[in-house]
Formats: C-alpha cells, sequence, structure tokens
C-alpha cells in the first residue's frame, strides 16, 4: 500500500515494535487509504458485489479519515446488507466461550471481511442470511487460512474419489466445520492434514476419518496436540498406544454404550479419565453405558436411568439420521417402548444386523423400529410363524417389520416379557469379540437404502412422481381434424399424501400458538399466488431492480445468473403465470429454527399452472417463504427459494 515490506519494518521500529500504534500511523496516510480504496474496490468486482462500493466513500483522498473508524461502519454496514444482521452484541458473544476466544479478536478489515464471505456464501453455499455461528465468524477468521484448510481437506480427504467428488463432499460437510477453520488457523503445529494422517495411521478408515473430519463439530486439532503433548511430542508412541486403545475399544466398546465412532475418538483421547470413572463406579465386569455430555463430562452407569441417556436410543438417532425436527417426535415413540431405556446397546445393533442380513430395508426398520428392543434369536424364532400366515411375500411389505412386531405382542398377550427376556440374557451371555467391528456405520446404511417406490406408475404422471405429491392430466383424444387449430383444454389433478397434511396443520397449529396467533394457512397461499405472478410478470418484462424486495439476496442473484445463462428468449417470452391460470396451490412443508433469541420460519409452497395456448403449457413452480420472528424485526415475508421445473417441456395430451 506504500511501498515494500521495509517500510513497514522500519515504522514498526520507529514506534518501538508497537503494531498498534505503528499501523494506526500507517493508515493515517493519504496514500495509504487511496492505494486501499482501489484494492477494496478491484476485490468487490472481481467477486461481484459491486453494490457494495457506495460504501468505500469514506477513503476519499480529499477527505481525511480515521481507518479504524472506517473499519468498524464497514462492518456494520456489510452484515446489515448482506446479512440482515443488525444487533452485533449477538455475534460478539457468539464465540466468547470458545477455546480460542482470547485469539478470535474481530479485526474487521473490510478487503478480508468481503472475501471471507465470499468464500462462505459462493464456493461453500454456507446460509449467509440465517446461519449466526458463520456469519459470527465474518472478520475472525482469515480468507486466506480458510483457502489453505479447504486445500489441505480436499488434499487428504477422499482419496478414493475423483476430485470433483472431493470437492462436492467437502463443501457439503462445510456447514459443521467452523471449529475446524477457527483451530486450522492458529494450530500451526498440527494442521488438519497432518491430523488426517495421524487418525488414518492409528487405524481409523477412510470413511471413518472423513466422518470425524467433516461431520462432527468438536476441537479435533486442539484435542489431537494437546494428547501428542502428554506423549512428549512422540509420535511413534502417541500412535501406537492410541491403536491398541482403537482395537480394545472395537472389540469391547459396545459394551460400554459406545454407539458410533465420535464416541469412540472421544472415549480414546480421555481414556484415563472414563477408566477412573468406571473404577470408582464399581461396575466390574456388568455391561454399562459411557456417555459424554458438554465439554466432555463423563457419565458412568449400569443402565440408563432415562430414555434422553439411552445409549440405543442415541445409535438408533444416528442410524436414521434424523434431524432435530425428527428428534423430538422420534423421541415421543421410544418412550412408550416399555423397558426400551434399559435395553442394552448390543441387542439393537445385532438386531439391525440381524435384519439387514435379511434385505429389509432402512425405511422398513424406520417404520417398525420397536422391533429392534428384542433380542435377535427371538426374532428369528417368531419369523416362521409369521410367514406361515401371511405368506411367502411377506418381508416384501412396507409394514413387515409392524406386522411381526404385532404377531410377537399379541402371541405374548402385550406382555412385554420377551423384551426384558432379552436384556436378561445379554447379559448373562457376554460380548462377541467381533460384534464392534460389524458394526454397521451410519453412511454405509444410507448408501443401502432402497429407494421409496412411487405411489402411482403410470405413464401420465407429473415429474413429481415418486415425491410426496402425486400428479397426473388428462385430455380429449377425441379431436377430428376441423378441431386441431383450436386451444386444447387440459385439466389437472393433485393428490398430496394426507398424513403431510396432517403434520402440516400440526406444525401451523405449534407456530400460532408460540409464535404468530395470526398466521393463517389460506393467507400464505394467496401471498405465495400473488408472489409467483409478480416475479414471473417482472422475469417475462426484465425487471431485475423491482425483484430486489420480494426475493432474498441470494436467490435474486442465482435466479439472474440462471436466466441469463440457461433460459432461451422463448422461455423469457412466457413466463409469466397470471394468479387465473394457476390450478393448484399448496404447502408442502412448514419448518422453524431457533437459535438463541433468533427465530425463523420457512414456508414451502408448490404451484402448479396452466398456460393456455395452442399447445397448453404446463408449470410447476416451487417456492420458498421466509419470515424472522425474532423480536424487533419487521414482520415482512421473503422468497428465499424459487424453482421453475417442467418449464421447457410442453404439455402432451394422452392419444
Amino acid at each position: 500500500m506504500v511501498g515494500g515490506s521495509n517500510n513497514w519494518l522500519d515504522l514498526v521500529r520507529e514506534n518501538k515494535f508497537k503494531y498498534e500504534v505503528a499501523f494506526s500511523d500507517l493508515s493515517s496516510k493519504e496514500e495509504f487509504q487511496v492505494n486501499y480504496k482501489r484494492r477494496l474496490v478491484e476485490v468487490m468486482d472481481s467477486l461481484g458485489l459491486m453494490e457494495l462500493e457506495h460504501l468505500v466513500q469514506g477513503l476519499d483522498k480529499d477527505e481525511k479519515c480515521n481507518f479504524k473508524e472506517f473499519s468498524q461502519e464497514f462492518y456494520e454496514k456489510v452484515l446489515w446488507e448482506l446479512c440482515g444482521i443488525s444487533n452485533l452484541s449477538t455475534l460478539d458473544n457468539y464465540y466468547k466461550s470458545n477455546r480460542y476466544a482470547r485469539l478470535l479478536v474481530n479485526q474487521k478489515d473490510p478487503v478480508n471481511l468481503i472475501q471471507t464471505f465470499y468464500i462462505m456464501q459462493e464456493i461453500l453455499d454456507l446460509d449467509m442470511d440465517v446461519s449466526m455461528r458463520h456469519i459470527a465468524m465474518l472478520g475472525r477468521v482469515s480468507a486466506l487460512d480458510m483457502l489453505v484448510t479447504l486445500n489441505m481437506l480436499e488434499q487428504t480427504l477422499y482419496q478414493d474419489k475423483d476430485q470433483d467428488t472431493r470437492k462436492d463432499l467437502i463443501i457439503l460437510g462445510a456447514q459443521h466445520c467452523d471449529q475446524l477453520f477457527i483451530e486450522n488457523q492458529f494450530i500451526w503445529s498440527l494442521p488438519v492434514s497432518h491430523c488426517v494422517k495421524l487418525l488414518e495411521e492409528i487405524g481409523f478408515t477412510s470413511s471413518e476419518v472423513g466422518q470425524l473430519v467433516m461431520e462432527t463439530r468438536h476441537e479435533l486439532l486442539g484435542d489431537m496436540s494437546q494428547k501428542i503433548e502428554e506423549f512428549d511430542m512422540n509420535r511413534e508412541t502417541f500412535v501406537e498406544v492410541m491403536k491398541k486403545r482403537l482395537y480394545l475399544l472395537r472389540k469391547e466398546g459396545v459394551k460400554l454404550g459406545i454407539a458410533n465412532i465420535l464416541g469412540t475418538y472421544k472415549f480414546m483421547f480421555n481414556w484415563e479419565e472414563v477408566v477412573r470413572a468406571i473404577d470408582k463406579a464399581e461396575l466390574g465386569r456388568n455391561p454399562c453405558f459411557v456417555k459424554f455430555g458438554f465439554n466432555n463430562i463423563i457419565q458412568v452407569g449400569i443402565k440408563n436411568k432415562t430414555a434422553s441417556t439411552s445409549t440405543s436410543r442415541l445409535f438408533l438417532v444416528d442410524y436414521f439420521a434424523y434431524n432435530t425436527l425428527e428428534v423430538k417426535k422420534f423421541n415421543k415413540m421410544f418412550t412408550r417402548i416399555p423397558h426400551g431405556k434399559d435395553v442394552p446397546l448390543r441387542i439393537v445393533v445385532d438386531s439391525v444386523m440381524f435384519l439387514e442380513s435379511l434385505d429389509f430395508s432402512k425405511q422398513q426398520i424406520e417404520r417398525g423400529f420397536p422391533i429392534v428392543f428384542y433380542s435377535k434369536k427371538i426374532i428369528a424364532e417368531h419369523i416362521p410363524s409369521v410367514e406361515a400366515v401371511l405368506g411367502s411375500d411377506w418381508m416384501e411389505r412396507e409394514n413387515a417389520l409392524c406386522l411381526l412386531n404385532y404377531f410377537i405382542e399379541v402371541e405374548q398377550k402385550f406382555s412385554f416379557d420377551l423384551i426384558y427376556t432379552g436384556i436378561v440374557e445379554s447379559y448373562e451371555e457376554g460380548l462377541s469379540e467381533e460384534f464392534f467391528k460389524e458394526l454397521p456405520s451410519v453412511t454405509q446404511a444410507q448408501a443401502s437404502t432402497a429407494q421409496p417406490k412411487p405411489l402411482l406408475a403410470s405413464s401420465q404422471l407429473s415429474p413429481l412422481a415418486g415425491a410426496k405429491h402425486r400428479s397426473f392430466h388428462t385430455s380429449s383424444c377425441l379431436q377430428n381434424k376441423e378441431e386441431e387449430h383450436k386451444t386444447r383444454k387440459i385439466k389437472l389433478f393433485h393428490f398430496q399424501n394426507p398424513i403431510t397434511r396432517l403434520k402440516i396443520f400440526l406444525k401451523f397449529l405449534e407456530v400460532k400458538q408460540q409464535w404468530d396467533p395470526t398466521l393463517d394457512q389460506q393467507q400464505c397461499l394467496v401471498g405465495a399466488k400473488h408472489a409467483v405472478a409478480a416475479i414471473t410478470s417482472m422475469l417475462e418484462e426484465g425487471r431485475w431492480k423491482e425483484m430486489r424486495g420480494l426475493l432474498s439476496r441470494k436467490e435474486f442473484k442465482r435466479l439472474q445468473k440462471e436466466v441469463e445463462t440457461e433460459w432461451s428468449d422463448v422461455m423469457r417470452q412466457n413466463v409469466s403465470l397470471e394468479v387465473e391460470e394457476m390450478e393448484k396451490v399448496l404447502i408442502t412443508d412448514i419448518t422453524t429454527q431457533q437459535i438463541v433469541h433468533n427465530k425463523y420460519c420457512d414456508i414451502d409452497v408448490l404451484v402448479l399452472g396452466v398456460k393456455e395456448q395452442k399447445v397448453p403449457l404446463l408449470m410447476q413452480v416451487e417456492v420458498r417463504l421466509h419470515r424472522e420472528y425474532t423480536e424487533g424485526c419487521l414482520p415482512d415475508w421473503v422468497v428465499t427459494r424459487f424453482r421453475i421445473k417442467n418449464f421447457d417441456k410442453r404439455g402432451q395430451t394422452e392419444e
């Protein structure tokens, strides 16, 4: 900015190596401010963020500017314009309890700020309108360090995949890597690339390493560097000890209630503390559970006191890959299972493996999950009886395991004694040495999941076939030659799963009771119809500026890029869809999210329309309405997702 590095070193010496004072003197120079402004505008232009150009006017050479005040003002305005954040106190407190809080100083360098934002939103596809933990990283994490971390991950993880697949997997897991980005810029002695190599040397498989690094939010680099220090920085000794621990946990981990690879990792790196806790509990050779709470607080017991501490429940939640909302629903069903919280992890995993060996799909296991609380022996004994009653093809039914579970319960007159019998036998039989090695991973289970069959196997299905909603259209095939010039009419039928409708109704009821008493489904549908009509009309006429108030910034940029690069002129000229042309409008999903005091609601709407022309044009529009219910926010809805499906295909009539 003002010459070479020697100028900076001379300035530091003059200020007796007081770097803040030296930088203050440097940034107050007119030459620095002029050059910095030019560089900032260049970066904005290269990243496609020229809408922020008006924020750099404070660095005009004709005005004297305090660079520190300019940076603070620039930071506040950028967070407001790009992320919609006005209350900075929430961001300042977000990383207060972080292990590296003292080092996470918010530098607020404008160039680094917009570069980091671009990486997080455009490259990693993070939702910078909603995710507070990622927004809080702006200014605290270096853009250069983020790129270095991403390159390290790409060079070490998923090496059995091609380059494009590796990048896709890393981008997919980046939403969990906020702590990894923070650690990798401070721990130079053990960067993430070295950490991956260490985990592989210890004996973790490639998929397990990927899961530990990308899919779990914990202090991986900090834990490993601290543990190596305990071994006097002797790498060989550290690896050898960890290999032995991993071997023992793979063999006996289920006895201790270790249900997944993260539990194995935490046990290995807290070995002494866990062993002391087990000895203190005087468990002897009894099966027990070990649970790691917040800050690795260790809980040890012979059996689970409550359903929430059940390792079997934790395993099933992990196995079915449930999100937060699904976990709440699962917990309600889990508490209804007699003796469910007392069932050891071994029984559940052994039963899951047994059912998978019989070619039951993951969907079938999920639907009839109470069956896994019976031991494998009991399940195997009752299968022939069910087959004798229902026939040899009963296993192909979607509710096959529900039927098997019901058959057992009826035979036992709903006493559920066999569940407790399996628990007793598990304590008496001990553990199989090879059992934990055969424990199915969540990733493998998801990969082997059978695809559900479509409900309507018809050639007239729309592109929605196989999803939650089914639609088809019919039209007259008796038009004679004299009527071929007339516009053909078509009818559109659409069926929505009644269970989905019930779930949506209950969710609306929940939001009305807790957040917004005025929320109404019909008003949402009317609003969505008019929003689609307005946006499609503006698209056809090219009125982009008027769309800024309807679409979120991210969706506006995505849609503009799609229209300009992928749409033909014919598509642009026929995109408008009037309210009268919308045949069906329905809500497909409603979700809520609360992050500390910030509350968000998303409503997904499907619009099916028909443009009656000589050849009818079917249009399918997916819209997501978003509103922030945080106290003090305006009661405005914005469209964060706008997708037009089946747009370039003309309606086909039945022949």
